[in-house]
């Protein structure tokens, strides 16, 4: 069994222990995905995404952004690294869009992504972090429905929040995906985007960009 295949069966074993393994059984993975550390994605172009070094600078650097969009104050503390090779979601170029703030941006922006040099294309993954846990879905595979989810399952400061609460959420907005994919509005004259968004205090939400309805 080569690097890749141990690392992403660790990760197929733990959100199965986590959610289930429907979870997993409804999310079609796409032709090259890659393997990373607690996740499974996609870039444009088929590139592979680095590991970068663990230190406070360069979290404080994708942190900060963030931070200052929503208004809150900046405090860090570092994670734990495992030493495996493999790039985790935190490495990726483009890891803030799972925030809520930049979730919403995208949704009310009119353009297909969040940004021209967006090179996220599909991922699945966790983010483990001191405080809180994060499960991660991006789908921009398709040219015109595109799909983003994140919720925090665990946390330290809301004992309300769970593993099953997260599976209910994702499983409905795969339901909702399903559907609007199915729709006849995607080959409407007008209708450029379908963005299908759901985030950590964000209710799911499906915005058709040049249709009269959302």
């Amino acid at each position: 069994m080569s690097s890749d295949d141990r690392v992403e069966a660790a990760f197929v074993s733990q959100v199965q222990e986590l959610f289930g393994a429907e979870l997993l059984e409804a999310v079609e993975r796409p032709p090259g995905y890659r393997v990373g550390e607690r996740m499974l994605y996609r870039m444009r172009g088929g590139q592979r995404a680095e590991r970068r070094p663990v230190d406070r600078e360069s979290v404080e650097a994708v942190l900060r952004p963030i931070a200052e969009a929503s208004g809150g104050s900046l405090s860090v503390e570092l994670p734990t690294d495992s030493g495996l090779p493999h790039p985790r979601i935190v490495d990726l170029p483009d890891c803030g869009i799972m925030y809520d703030g930049r979730i919403s941006a995208f949704a009310e922006s009119d353009e297909p992504l969040p940004s021209p040099e967006f090179q996220l294309d599909w991922l699945i993954g966790l983010v483990n972090g001191p405080d809180e846990d994060r499960f991660v879905y991006l789908d921009f595979t398709d040219p015109v429905v595109k799909a983003l989810f994140s919720d925090v399952y665990r946390s330290r400061h809301d004992w309300d929040l769970s593993p099953g609460r997260t599976r209910d959420r994702f499983m409905e907005l795969l339901a909702r995906l399903a559907e609007v994919r199915e729709e006849p509005r995607r080959g409407e004259p007008g209708c450029s985007c379908v963005k299908v968004v759901a985030g950590e205090e964000i209710p799911l939400r499906v915005r058709r960009i040049g249709s009269a309805s959302e």
